[in-house]
């Protein structure tokens, strides 16, 4: 027995979702790579210093210039190494 042919739309949004999956892995392992004392960016928060990478949890620890306390940020934060 001979499957159908996957229907064009399907197969469009299958591979949209596999790129941006690709895309978001990549990212986690590149701020999961950061260390503390790694400056970072993040579009609202503004610019800050890692102070914990917690890789089990996958997040950082952020002391944000602008900001009293630190945030905890997941590894697929906007973040930016600056």
């Amino acid at each position: 027995m001979v499957a159908d042919a996957v229907p064009d739309e399907l197969e469009k949004s299958a591979l949209a979702y596999i790129g941006y999956r690709s895309a978001q892995l990549s990212r986690a392992s590149e701020l999961s790579a950061l260390e503390v004392g790694a400056r970072v960016r993040h579009d609202i928060l503004g610019d800050g210093t890692v102070e914990a990478v917690d890789k089990n949890k996958k997040t950082l620890l952020i002391r944000f210039d602008a900001m009293q306390t630190s945030r905890k940020m997941s590894f697929r934060a906007p973040l930016n190494r600056i």
